[in-house]
C-alpha cells in the first residue's frame, strides 16, 4: 500500500504544496482564527530566549518564508510575547515552533470546535 501511495505522489508531484511558500493563493483570513481568552487570566511576556547566530539565520529564513507566502504579517502585540522555539527534526534540519504554553493556559478549552 505503501508502495502505491509513493507512486501515486511521485506521479503527481505538481498537486501537492511542498512548503509555505508553494501555497500563496489561500487567502490568510482562511486561516485565522480569533482565540478566546479567559478575561481572568493575566497577560504574560515570555522573558527573550536568545539564540547563536546559526539558528538566528534559521529563524529569520523560516520567518522570510512565511511573509513571503502571506501566512504572517507583523503585528504588535505587547501584552502577549512568545518565542520561538527551535526543534531538530530526524532529517538534521529545523523546524521553528512557537511556544504558546501560557496563551494556551489562558483560552478555554472549546468542547465543539467546529460548530458555527
Amino acid at each position: 500500500m505503501q508502495d502505491k501511495i509513493a507512486e501515486v505522489i511521485s506521479k503527481h508531484k505538481d498537486a501537492f504544496a511542498w512548503s509555505s511558500a508553494n501555497m500563496p493563493w489561500i487567502d490568510p483570513n482562511f486561516l485565522c482564527h480569533m482565540l478566546t481568552m479567559d478575561e481572568k487570566v493575566r497577560p504574560v511576556v515570555q522573558r527573550r530566549r536568545k539564540f547563536n547566530e546559526d539558528k538566528r539565520l534559521i529563524i529569520r529564513e523560516e520567518t522570510q518564508k512565511l511573509l513571503k507566502a502571506d501566512h504572517i504579517r507583523e503585528i504588535q502585540y505587547p501584552e502577549w510575547l512568545a518565542n520561538v522555539v527551535l526543534v531538530q527534526k530526524v532529517n538534521a534540519k529545523w523546524r521553528m515552533c512557537i511556544d504558546f504554553i501560557d496563551l494556551n493556559k489562558a483560552c478555554p478549552k472549546d468542547s465543539y470546535p467546529f460548530q458555527a
